[in-house]
């Protein structure tokens, strides 16, 4: 799904994850995985005004 060249670091390393709508919330409450909190608001937002 590459474009272009883009920018970012190097050794960035980005790693596409693909999480059906029904298991989305229990990923989202899980702590086990690491996640920032601009991908939590962004789930709240998806399911606020999407789901």
């Amino acid at each position: 799904m590459k474009i272009s060249e883009g920018g970012g670091l190097r050794d960035e390393e980005i790693e596409v994850i693909y999480i059906p709508i029904a298991n989305a919330k229990k990923f989202m409450f899980d702590e086990t995985f690491k996640k920032t909190s601009g991908l939590l608001m962004a789930f709240y937002w998806f399911f606020d005004n999407k789901a």
